[in-house]
C-alpha cells in the first residue's frame, strides 16, 4: 500500500511551477467544491428559514400597503357617499328606514363593499346588511360610533357586527345644517369570509388563519383527511401569549403534524385591543422540495463555476505569472551562465513579476556595475600579488641573511667582548703592576739617591783615605829616613816602614782603583739618577694612562654588552622579521594564488 502511495505521490508531482499552480488550483477548486458542500448542507435551513422569514414578511408588507390603498379608496367612497348623497341624509333625517336600506344597498353594489352599518350618533343601529345582531354587538358597536363621532372619522379592523375581524371605514354624516345625524360605517372585507381568505391566500401563495384569541375561525388550513381545520385552537403556548400581547410572533411551527414558516400577526382595533390574530405561513415540505432543487443547482453550479474559475486563474496565472516566470527563469539562467550581457523587455511584465523582473534587470546592472572594476581589480591584484610574492620572498631572503649576518656579527661582538674584558683584567693587572713599578722605581729612586749620597760618601772617605795614604807614605818614607838614620836599629823599623809604604802604595792603588770606580759609580748613578728622576714624570702619565685604559677597557665593555644586547634585540626583531617575512611570503603565495583563483572565477562572467 504504501508503495502504491509512493508511486501515486511522484505520478502526480508537478514538475514545474505551471503545473503546480494548477494543481494548487485544482486542490483549492476541490476544496472550496467541498466547503461549499458542507456549508450548504448546514446552513441550507438556517438561509431557507431566513428567506422564508423574509418572503412571509415582504408578503405581508405588500398586502399591509395594498390593504390601505384599499381603504383609502373605501374611504374616497364613504366622502362620496356622505358629502353628495341628499338621499341618505333626508333618509336619515326622516327615519325612512326602507329608503336607507335601499340607498345602502345600492351603494354596497357599486362600490363592491362586504357590509355596511348606519347608527345614529349615539350608536344606535338604525340599519345594516349584517346577520346575527345581538347585544353583545350593541356594546361593541357603541365602542366603536364613540370613537368615529369623537374622532369624526375612523378606519382600521374592528370586530363589526358579524362578531369576527374586518376591515372598515366610517365616517359621522351631517345633515344640510351641518348637524350630525348619524354614523356610516363601510365593510370593505371581512376575515371571517371564507372566499375573501381563500383569494388572499392564493394571492399571497401562503397559507392563513384567522384566529379570535386561542380558535381558528377561519382558516386556509386542512388536516390529513382534508378537512378544514377551521374551529380548532392554537396549541402553541408561546406564540399564543405573544399574539395576547399585540406582539408579532416569528418561528417555524408545527400544525397537524406538518411543519410551517410561521407568522403571526395581531389585529389591534380602534382601542388598541386584540380583535384577532391572522396566521401566515409556508408549507415546509415546499422548503425541502427548494431545498433539494437549490442544492442540486447549487452544487452543480458551483462545480461549473470552480471549473469555469479554475481554468480561469490557470489562463490569467499563465499569462500573467507563470510565462513571465518562465521567462525570468531562463533569464536567470543566461546570467546564472555569467552572461551578464542578456536583457529582457520590461515593459510586457506587469504588477510584482514585472517589478521582478525590473529588479533582475537592476540587480544585472548592478552586479556589471560592481563586477566591471572587481575585474579590473582582480587583474590588478593579480599582477601586484606576483610583484607581492617576489618582493616578499626577496625579502625573506634578504632579512634570513640578514639574521645570519647578525647572528656572525653578535658571534664576533661576544668574541671582541671576550677580548676587551680579558683586556680590561690585563689593563687591570698592568695598572696594579704599574703602581707597584711606580711605587718600586720611587724605592728605587730613593735608593739611587741614597746610593750616590752613599757613593759620594765613600769618594769623600776615599779622598780621606788617599790623604792618609799620602801622609802615611810621608810617613813611611819619614820612617824610611828614620829608619836609615837608625842604621841597624831601625832597620826592622825600615822593614816595617818598608811594608807600611808598600801597603800605603797598594792601599792608594786600591784606593785609587775604588775612587775610579766610585767615580765612576757617581756618573753612573747620577745618570741612573736623572733617568729614574726622568722617568717618574713618564712613569706617573703610563700609570695615568693605564688607568685611562683600564677606565676606557671597563666604558668599553660596557658598551660592548650594550652593544651585544642591542644585537641580541636586533637579532631577535631580524628573527621576527625573518619569520614574518617568511609569512608574508606564504601569504603572498597564497594571495597570488587566490588572485589567479578570483581572475579565473570573475573571467566567468561576460560584460
Amino acid at each position: 500500500m504504501k508503495n502504491i502511495f509512493t508511486t501515486l505521490r511522484k505520478a502526480i508531482s508537478p514538475k514545474s511551477i505551471k503545473r503546480k499552480i494548477q494543481y494548487y488550483f485544482a486542490s483549492l477548486t476541490l476544496l472550496m467544491l467541498v466547503c461549499s458542500v458542507t456549508i450548504l448542507v448546514f446552513v441550507t435551513h438556517s438561509i431557507l428559514d431566513e428567506y422564508f422569514t423574509y418572503t412571509i414578511t415582504k408578503r405581508i408588507e405588500s398586502t399591509d400597503v395594498e390593504l390601505s390603498s384599499t381603504l383609502k379608496g373605501v374611504r374616497k367612497n364613504l366622502d362620496y357617499v356622505v358629502e353628495n348623497t341628499s338621499a341618505l341624509q333626508e333618509s336619515i333625517v326622516d327615519n325612512n328606514i326602507f329608503r336607507i336600506d335601499s340607498c345602502l344597498h345600492a351603494y354596497a353594489q357599486v362600490f363592491g363593499l362586504y357590509s355596511y352599518v348606519l347608527t345614529d350618533i349615539h350608536g344606535t343601529l338604525i340599519s345594516t346588511s349584517v346577520r346575527g345582531y345581538d347585544e353583545n354587538d350593541k356594546l361593541k358597536l357603541a365602542g366603536l360610533t364613540n370613537h368615529i363621532a369623537e374622532h369624526g372619522s375612523s378606519e382600521g379592523v374592528a370586530l363589526i357586527l358579524e362578531k369576527e375581524a374586518a376591515y372598515y371605514s366610517a365616517r359621522v354624516i351631517h345633515d344640510k345644517q351641518h348637524k350630525e345625524v348619524g354614523i356610516l360605517i363601510f365593510v370593505k372585507n371581512s376575515l371571517a369570509d371564507p372566499e375573501y381568505l381563500d383569494e388572499r391566500a392564493r394571492i399571497l401563495d401562503l397559507k392563513m388563519t384567522v384566529f379570535r384569541d386561542s380558535l381558528r375561525v377561519n382558516t386556509t388550513l386542512v388536516d390529513e383527511y382534508g378537512v378544514s381545520m377551521k374551529g380548532s385552537v392554537l396549541d402553541n403556548a408561546e406564540a399564543l401569549k405573544s399574539i395576547r400581547n399585540s406582539h408579532r410572533y416569528i418561528a417555524p411551527t408545527v400544525i397537524g403534524g406538518n411543519r410551517y414558516y410561521s407568522y403571526y400577526y395581531p389585529l389591534v382595533d380602534f382601542s388598541g385591543a386584540n380583535v384577532g390574530t391572522l396566521w401566515y405561513g409556508i408549507d415546509a415540505n415546499v422548503r425541502t422540495d427548494l431545498t433539494m432543487s437549490l442544492s442540486a443547482y447549487v452544487f452543480w453550479a458551483l462545480i461549473g463555476f470552480g471549473f469555469l474559475m479554475s481554468f480561469l486563474y490557470s489562463f490569467l496565472i499563465n499569462k500573467e505569472l507563470v510565462n513571465p516566470i518562465i521567462k525570468l527563469s531562463e533569464l536567470s539562467a543566461v546570467l546564472a551562465s555569467g552572461d551578464l550581457t542578456a536583457k529582457d523587455d520590461t515593459s510586457k511584465y506587469k504588477y510584482e513579476v514585472g517589478t521582478l523582473q525590473a529588479s533582475v534587470s537592476e540587480m544585472t546592472k548592478a552586479i556589471r556595475r560592481v563586477l566591471c572594476p572587481v575585474i579590473e581589480m582582480s587583474h590588478q591584484l593579480h599582477t601586484a600579488s606576483a610583484e607581492l610574492s617576489k618582493a616578499s620572498q626577496n625579502l625573506s631572503n634578504s632579512a634570513s641573511h640578514q639574521a645570519a649576518s647578525l647572528e656572525e656579527i653578535s658571534s664576533s661582538m661576544q668574541e671582541i667582548g671576550g677580548n676587551v674584558q680579558h683586556n680590561m683584567g690585563n689593563s687591570m693587572k698592568t695598572n696594579e703592576l704599574s703602581v707597584e713599578i711606580g711605587s718600586d722605581v720611587n724605592v728605587i729612586s730613593t735608593a739611587s739617591n741614597n746610593s750616590l749620597k752613599a757613593v759620594r760618601g765613600i769618594s769623600e772617605d776615599i779622598d780621606a783615605i788617599n790623604g792618609l795614604v799620602m801622609q802615611t807614605n810621608i810617613l813611611s818614607l819619614n820612617a824610611s829616613v828614620e829608619a836609615a838614620r837608625a842604621g841597624a836599629y831601625g832597620k826592622g823599623f825600615g822593614v816595617v816602614a818598608k811594608e807600611v809604604g808598600r801597603l800605603a802604595d797598594q792601599t792608594k792603588s786600591a784606593a785609587q782603583t775604588i775612587t775610579d770606580t766610585a767615580s765612576n759609580s757617581i756618573s753612573e748613578t747620577e745618570n741612573a739618577s736623572e733617568k729614574l728622576n726622568n722617568m717618574l714624570p713618564k712613569l706617573d702619565e703610563v700609570i695615568s694612562l693605564v688607568k685611562e685604559i683600564n677606565s676606557a677597557c671597563i666604558e668599553q665593555n660596557s658598551g660592548i654588552s650594550q652593544v651585544n644586547t642591542a644585537i641580541t634585540d636586533l637579532n631577535s626583531v631580524t628573527q621576527q622579521i625573518a619569520s614574518s617575512a617568511e609569512e608574508i611570503s606564504a601569504n603572498s603565495e597564497e594571495l597570488a594564488a587566490t588572485a589567479a583563483s578570483l581572475n579565473e572565477m570573475v573571467s566567468y562572467f561576460k560584460i
